[in-house]
């Protein structure tokens, strides 16, 4: 879905719409008390709204009957399940399937958001009248996916090309997104590219060929299946070469002028750093004469 970009009399109405939203929950603060009814505390909001000239956008929207969403719960985020109780398999798998998603959610465009104690992998559910479960980072498998999620954070604030471009239809393309059968996901971030791959099923491929853009070398900076990570060790040690796609060779997946062939491990995702390959001009060779007497 496109983004659209809001002018700067739009962007001006939202910060002033913020303002009076912020005014909304203040007053409604101090209207809530014990044995008050939902009824009572939408009629409230509504008439708080439209004090300051405003009508409640949630009124009327696909049938919604009230101008405000009004929950009983103390919080309606739980029993949902943490991120790595929501995998499929064992615990080794659930752990490679998460990896994997982190990555995916890192190198695609938008702002990040992640609950705490997802970096620890926590199979209970956050208790705010608890810490987090810091004590399981004595288990090797939740301290490797704890530095995971470090090295991970630290490739994000490294590339620019992940965040300076969110919004911007040039800064992203997909490399492969149609692969159903083998369910393998490519990723390009322009400007100073960086490459993604992701396979979310439990098939290994050997060489499973990526249509890039750019001719060049291929770096991998990072790999989900990496033994430091708790993984198996199918990783891409040496920078990845493209290599030139002949016109009869292309095919639907296999779209672009050149190609790298990657590893992939069950269930992984690793990121490429690309370096394009550089002109290089014709060398001349000077002829050494002899002299001769």
């Amino acid at each position: 879905m496109a983004v659209t970009i809001k002018s700067k009399e739009e962007i001006q109405l939202m910060r002033d719409a913020g303002k009076i939203l912020a005014e909304v929950h203040n007053q409604l603060e101090e209207f809530i008390a014990p044995g008050i009814s939902t009824l009572d505390i939408d009629k409230k909001g509504e008439e708080i709204i439209r004090s300051y000239g405003c009508i409640p956008s949630f009124k009327g929207y696909e049938g919604f009957p009230a101008s405000i969403c009004v929950s009983v719960n103390d919080e309606v985020v739980h029993g949902k399940a943490t991120i790595i109780n929501k995998m499929w398999g064992l615990h080794g798998d659930k752990l490679a399937q998460v990896k994997a998603l982190y990555v995916y959610m890192m190198l695609h465009p938008g702002k990040k958001l992640n609950f705490m104690g997802n970096e620890l992998a926590e199979y209970k559910e956050w208790d705010e009248s608890k810490s987090l479960g810091w004590d399981i980072l004595k288990y090797p498998d939740h301290d490797a996916f704890h530095r995971f999620t470090q090295k991970l954070n630290e490739i994000y604030l490294k590339y620019p090309a992940l965040y300076q471009m969110d919004y911007d239809l040039k800064g992203f393309e997909w490399l492969v997104v149609d692969d159903h059968d083998q369910c393998v996901f490519a990723i390009e971030r322009k400007d100073n590219a960086i490459i993604a791959v992701m396979n979310f099923v439990g098939n290994s491929h050997d060489g499973y060929k990526v249509p890039v853009n750019i001719e060049g070398s291929y770096k991998e900076i990072l790999n989900t299946d990496q033994d430091v990570y708790s993984g198996k060790g199918m990783i891409n040690p040496r920078a990845l070469r493209s290599k030139k796609l002949k016109l009869k060779e292309k095919t639907r997946l296999l779209n672009k002028d050149h190609y790298i062939e990657v590893k992939l491990a069950p269930f992984s995702a690793c990121i490429f750093e690309v370096k394009p390959k550089k002109e290089t001009a014709t060398k001349t060779r000077k002829k050494v004469v002899k002299k001769t007497k």
